[in-house]
């Protein structure tokens, strides 16, 4: 299988292929829309007790918050498209694992959630 090198400057920021990216964060937010009582205006990453739930580690969540600082995410300015841009690659690939598989990306009959 090819090989593909990246070169990336020290501090530059290395980000998911936008597709990719999307439609991971399409799923998440699907998943996040079945939780009983949640609020109608929160995101996948506005609520720990979900990402608690789902497992993300304190890792994934220190990732989050930078994402959500970075981005400048409140409840009063609202920006979950410039979120889900911050979070880096390394975030979404953690997101493909093993860990993962069946909490986020297989639904009940065993496929796969992104096709």
């Amino acid at each position: 299988s090819p090989t593909v090198a990246v070169n990336v400057s020290p501090g530059e920021h290395l980000s998911a292929h936008p597709i990719t990216r999307n439609t991971m964060h399409n799923q998440l937010t699907a998943l996040h829309a079945q939780t009983p009582r949640r609020p109608a205006h929160k995101a996948w990453f506005d609520e720990p007790n979900w990402a608690n739930h789902h497992w993300f580690d304190t890792h994934a969540r220190n990732a989050i918050a930078k994402a959500t600082s970075r981005a400048g995410h409140r409840p009063d300015n609202p920006r979950p498209g410039k979120v889900v841009a911050s979070l880096n690659f390394g975030f979404w690939r953690y997101l493909t694992g093993p860990r993962y598989e069946q909490s986020f990306w297989m639904n009940r009959t065993g496929s796969s959630g992104l096709c």
